[in-house]
């Protein structure tokens, strides 16, 4: 996912509460910074392993 469409799904301080909520504490001087580092915003890392070992 693109940082621009990170930013328009999360919003920073949602997402610094929501992953306090599970033992997770972030400190960021921004919030979009958070955002666009939201875990949902990367590709399963099984499915690009297992991409890239197909692909030799």
């Amino acid at each position: 996912m693109r940082r621009h469409q990170a930013t328009k799904q999360w919003k920073g301080r949602e997402l610094i509460d929501f992953l306090a909520t599970r033992g997770i504490l972030i400190r960021s001087p921004s919030y979009r910074g958070v955002a666009e580092e939201a875990p949902g915003a990367y590709k399963d890392v099984t499915t690009v392993v297992d991409a890239a070992d197909e692909a030799g």
